[in-house]
C-alpha cells in the first residue's frame, strides 16, 4: 500500500493503472452507445408517449457515461496528476498600476 501511495504522491506513471482507466473509459463509452440505441428505439415507438422514468434514467446514463467515459479514455491516469495553481494577489487578472483599483468618477448631470 505504501508503494501505491508513494507513486501517487510523486506523480509517477503507472502503466497498469493507465490501461485500466482507459479500458474503463472505453466500457463507459460502449454503455453510452447502448443506452443511446435503446433510447432511440423507445422514443420512436408508436403511439407517441411521455417519457417514462426508465427513459429518463437512460438519458441520465447516456450523459454521465459519455462525459466520464470520454475523460477517462482520453486522459487516463493524467486526470489525477497534481495541478499547480498560480498565486494571485488580488483575485483578479486586471492589471492595475497601484495596489487599489481605480474608482469610478461621479458625473454630474446638468
Amino acid at each position: 500500500m505504501k508503494a501505491i501511495l508513494h507513486r501517487l504522491e510523486t506523480g509517477q506513471r503507472w502503466p497498469a493503472a493507465d490501461l485500466c482507466l482507459r479500458l474503463a473509459g472505453a466500457a463507459l463509452l460502449s454503455l453510452c452507445a447502448l443506452a443511446v440505441a435503446g433510447l432511440f428505439r423507445s422514443v420512436h415507438q408508436i403511439p407517441r408517449h411521455e417519457p417514462s422514468p426508465v427513459e429518463l434514467i437512460a438519458g441520465l446514463a447516456v450523459v454521465q457515461s459519455w462525459c466520464l467515459g470520454t475523460a477517462l479514455f482520453a486522459a487516463g491516469q493524467g486526470l489525477f496528476e497534481p495541478v499547480i495553481l498560480p498565486r494571485t494577489g488580488t483575485g483578479t487578472d486586471f492589471p492595475f498600476q497601484s495596489s487599489t483599483p481605480p474608482r469610478l468618477q461621479e458625473q454630474s448631470h446638468d
